[in-house]
C-alpha cells in the first residue's frame, strides 16, 4: 500500500492551516496510510513521539513502523506568494537530493 493519498492530504493542511512553507510541510512527520494489509497506520521510525502512537492505539488505531521506500507517499508542491515569489517542496525519503524548481 502506498501513502500517496494520506500525504497529499496532510501536506496542504500543514501549509494552509498551520502556515508551513511547502518544504517545511513535507519535512514534517506524516502517517503514510494503511500497511500490513490495511490494518495499521504506517509511519517512519523515530518521527513520532511514542506517546502519540500510544494514544492512537488507545483509540483503536493500530500503528506499525513502515519502510518509507515501500509505503510512503511522495509529494511535490509549489506556492505562489503575494510578492511574486514561488516556494516549493518535495519529499526526500530516499536520501537522494530532490528539488522543486520552476520559473
Amino acid at each position: 500500500m502506498n501513502g500517496l493519498a494520506p500525504v497529499a492530504f496532510q501536506s496542504p493542511i500543514n501549509i494552509f492551516d498551520y502556515g508551513y512553507d511547502p518544504q517545511a510541510s513535507v519535512d514534517r512527520p506524516m502517517f503514510h496510510g494503511p500497511v500490513d494489509k490495511g490494518n495499521a497506520e504506517g509511519f517512519v521510525a523515530n518521527q513520532f513521539d511514542q506517546n502519540v502512537l500510544a494514544q492512537l492505539e488507545k483509540f483503536g488505531i493500530p500503528t506499525k513502523q513502515s519502510d518509507p521506500l515501500f509505503s510512503a507517499g511522495y509529494w511535490l508542491g509549489i506556492r505562489f506568494l503575494d510578492n511574486g515569489q514561488i516556494e516549493g517542496g518535495v519529499s526526500n525519503l530516499t536520501g537522494i537530493p530532490s528539488y522543486a524548481e520552476g520559473y
